[in-house]
C-alpha cells in the first residue's frame, strides 16, 4: 500500500518562492572503479563515466557525462526556486556506461544532501530568542565530545563582548577565533580557498555517502570520494554586491632574492572584512580542484547547459608580478542608492616573517550605479589614499609602471528575483 504524502509536502510547489539557488557543480575527485559488464567477457572493474544530478522542488537537472576518469571536472550551472529554509538539495554523483544518454543500467556512486538553511547562515553563528548573536567554536583537532568555545570580540567601545548586535560581528568574531586556533586549516566566513566567500554562499568540497550512509571510498584506498558544490542563495529581500577581485599587475619584487612577489589582499567593504587566498605555486596549478574561475565562461554561454570541460586554471600564482586571484568577496547592502566605502590592502606573503604591507586603494562605490561589464583598474598608494588627491606615493615595480588592482562589481536588488548572467568584454580606467 502507497503511504500518504503529509499535506504541508504537497502543498509545497504552491507556496510562494522566498528566493532562489545559483548550484555549480564544479568537480568530483578520488572516485571509486565501478562494475563494467560487457556481456561478452564478463564483469571487470573500471574508471567511471560520472555525471551529476541535482534535485530540489521536485525538479531535477543534470550534466554532461564525463568520460572515464575518477577525477570528472563539469562546471556546470543551474538555477532553481527556494520556497522554504528547511527544504534539502540532493546532489547524486551517478555513472552511466553510455556517453550519449541515461538509463536504467546507471549506478548511483554517491550522494550530498545540504539544507538550504545551511547556506543562508554564517558559520558557527548562533541567534538568540533576545534577538541578539552568539558565535561558538569547536577546534578541529579536538576529539568527539569537546565542548563548544563561546568566541568573543570588541564592540564600538573597544570592550571585549561575546553577544553581538549583528550576524556579521558575530562572524567576524569567529573567524578570528578560529584562525587563532586552527591556524591555515580553519573554515572562515570572511575568507579561504573558495573562489565565493562571503553572505549566503557556500562552495566546499562534499564527502559522497551511499545509501546506507556510510562514506564512498574512492580508488585511492582509505580516501572518501568528494564532490564540489558551489551555491549562492539569492533573498527576495536582501541587496547583493559581489566584489570580484579579478587580479594584480605591475607588482614591486619584495622577495630579496628571488625578485618575485607573494600577494594576497584584504578587502574591507564596510563592516565586513574579506581576505584573499594565497594558491600553491605554479607547478601545482593541476590540483583536481582548482576550477576554471567565473571570468574564463564564454560571456555568451547558457549557464543552465553544461559547459565544454576544460583544463584546470591557476586562480592565483605565487613567485608572480602579475598574480591573478579570480575570487568573489558577496554582502548585502542596506540601500541601493547609498555610498558603500570599499578599501583594499595589498600584502606580500612570508613564511617566517611578517607579512609586508605594499599599499591601499580605498574608493566608494554606489550599488545601482553599477556597470558590470566595466573592469575598475586601481593604482594602489603606499601611504593610504583618505579621497584627496596628490597625498601618498604610488607604487610602482622596476620599470617605473604603477601598480593596479583590478576589480569587477555586480549589484543584484531585491527587486530582482534571481541571479542574471554577466560578461567583462570592456574595461574602464578609474
Amino acid at each position: 500500500m502507497m503511504a500518504r504524502v503529509p499535506t504541508h509536502v504537497k502543498s509545497l510547489d504552491r507556496s510562494p518562492r522566498i528566493g532562489q539557488i545559483e548550484v555549480t557543480i564544479i568537480a568530483a575527485k578520488n572516485l571509486p572503479h565501478v562494475i563494467w559488464n560487457t556481456g561478452k567477457s564478463g564483469e571487470f572493474p573500471g574508471m567511471p563515466q560520472a555525471y551529476c544530478v541535482f534535485s530540489l522542488n521536485n525538479r531535477a537537472e543534470r550534466t554532461s557525462i564525463m568520460k572515464k576518469h575518477c577525477n570528472p571536472f563539469w562546471n556546470h550551472s543551474m538555477v532553481m526556486d527556494v520556497r522554504e529554509v528547511w527544504q534539502v538539495c540532493k546532489c547524486m554523483v551517478m555513472h552511466s556506461p553510455s556517453l550519449t544518454r541515461t538509463g536504467t543500467a546507471d549506478y548511483n556512486i554517491g550522494n550530498v544532501h545540504l539544507p538550504i538553511g545551511s547556506i543562508i547562515n554564517w558559520r558557527g553563528v548562533s541567534h538568540g530568542v533576545d534577538g541578539t548573536w552568539r558565535a561558538y567554536h569547536r577546534p578541529l583537532s579536538s576529539v568527539t565530545g569537546t565542548r563548544y568555545v563561546a568566541c568573543k570580540g570588541l564592540d564600538t567601545d573597544k570592550n571585549e563582548v561575546d553577544v553581538f548586535d549583528t550576524a556579521v560581528e558575530a562572524a567576524l568574531a569567529y573567524d578570528e577565533t578560529a584562525a587563532r586556533k586552527d591556524g591555515d586549516k580553519a573554515l572562515l566566513n570572511f575568507s579561504g580557498d573558495s573562489d565565493c566567500v562571503g553572505l549566503h554562499v557556500k562552495e566546499e568540497q562534499f564527502t559522497l555517502t551511499g545509501d546506507d550512509g556510510v562514506h564512498v571510498i574512492g580508488v585511492q584506498a582509505g580516501v572518501s570520494s568528494q564532490v564540489r558544490l558551489r551555491l549562492k542563495f539569492f533573498s527576495f529581500r536582501c541587496n547583493y554586491l559581489e566584489v570580484h577581485l579579478d587580479r594584480a599587475s605591475n607588482l614591486p619584487k619584495m622577495d630579496t632574492g628571488l625578485g618575485t612577489c607573494d600577494a594576497y589582499c584584504k578587502v574591507q567593504i564596510g563592516a565586513c572584512k574579506f581576505r584573499s587566498k594565497v594558491c600553491p605555486p605554479s607547478w601545482k596549478i593541476g590540483a583536481l580542484f582548482l576550477a576554471s574561475p567565473a571570468s574564463s565562461v564564454p560571456p555568451n554561454s547558457n549557464p543552465g547547459r553544461p559547459l565544454i570541460p576544460r583544463p584546470p586554471r591557476a586562480q592565483v600564482q605565487r613567485n608572480s608580478l602579475d598574480p591573478e586571484f579570480f575570487q568573489t568577496f558577496r554582502l548585502a547592502v542596506p540601500s541601493p542608492s547609498e555610498s558603500v566605502p570599499i578599501m583594499v590592502s595589498l600584502f606580500d606573503w612570508d613564511r617566517f616573517d611578517e607579512d609586508d604591507h605594499m599599499g591601499d586603494a580605498q574608493f566608494s562605490i554606489v550599488p545601482n550605479e553599477v556597470d558590470e561589464s566595466f573592469v575598475h583598474k586601481l593604482y594602489v598608494n603606499s601611504a593610504g589614499w583618505d579621497g584627496a588627491p596628490g597625498k601618498g606615493e604610488f607604487v610602482q615595480n622596476s620599470k617605473g609602471e604603477r601598480s593596479q588592482l583590478h576589480l569587477r562589481f555586480t549589484f543584484t536588488p531585491a527587486s530582482r528575483q534571481g541571479p542574471r548572467v554577466h560578461d567583462s568584454d570592456h574595461e574602464m580606467q578609474t
